[in-house]
C-alpha cells in the first residue's frame, strides 16, 4: 500500500520544522528545566533524517486529477474529494511513502525521544512527544488507491526535496 504525505502550502523542511517545533514544546512541558536552541536543532536533524529515509518526492506526482480523488485519511475507507477552487491545487505539495502512519509515527518518536532522553531526561516525556507528532501529521499521510496507475507516473522524475534550488516552484 501506498501513503501520499499532502500539504496546502507547506514542503518536506517546513514539515519537519512544524515537528521539531511540536516535539520541542512537548519536552518544555514536562523537562525540569526550560529547553535551549541546540534541542530544537538537533530535533530537527532527527526529524529531517526520518523523513529523508522515509519519503520520496516526484515532479509530476499528484498532477492529475485521480491522484488526487483518490487519496483518503487511513482509518477511513475510499473518499472521493477534490479541490472546490482549481487555484488551490497548485499550492498543494504531494509526496509519496511506502511508510504507514503508524510506523512513521513511532519511528519519528523513536528518534526525537532518544534525542530528548540524551539532553534533558525527563519522565512523560515519550507520550507528550507521540501525541505531539500524531497532532502535526494529522490529515496529512493519506492512504493512496491510485498511485501509480497513471501513465505520466511512468515518466516521472525524482527531484530532492530538501533543495530549495530544484523543487518545484508554487505560483502566486
Amino acid at each position: 500500500m501506498r501513503y501520499k504525505v499532502r500539504m496546502v502550502d507547506q514542503d518536506l523542511p517546513a514539515l519537519a520544522r512544524e515537528i521539531a517545533m511540536a516535539c520541542w514544546r512537548a519536552a518544555d512541558t514536562v523537562a525540569p528545566t526550560p529547553p535551549g536552541k541546540e534541542l530544537y536543532r538537533t530535533l530537527y536533524r532527527a526529524v529531517r533524517g526520518v523523513l529523508k529515509s522515509r519519503i520520496q518526492a516526484y515532479k509530476f506526482c499528484g498532477c492529475t486529477a485521480p491522484c488526487n480523488q483518490k487519496l483518503a485519511p487511513p482509518e477511513l475507507g475510499s473518499v472521493e474529494w477534490t479541490e472546490k477552487f482549481p487555484p488551490e491545487q497548485e499550492r498543494i505539495r504531494i509526496y509519496q511513502t511506502d511508510t504507514a502512519p503508524g510506523t512513521l509515527v513511532a519511528e519519528l518518536a523513536r528518534e526525537t525521544v532518544r534525542v530528548v532522553a540524551k539532553r534533558q531526561p525527563a519522565r512523560g516525556v515519550s507520550k507528550n512527544i507521540k501525541l505531539a507528532i500524531q497532532r502535526a501529521l494529522r490529515g496529512k499521510v493519506l492512504k493512496s488507491a491510485f498511485c501509480g496507475e497513471v501513465l505520466l507516473c511512468e515518466r516521472n522524475e525524482a527531484f530532492n526535496p530538501w533543495d530549495r534550488r530544484e523543487a518545484p516552484k508554487f505560483r502566486r
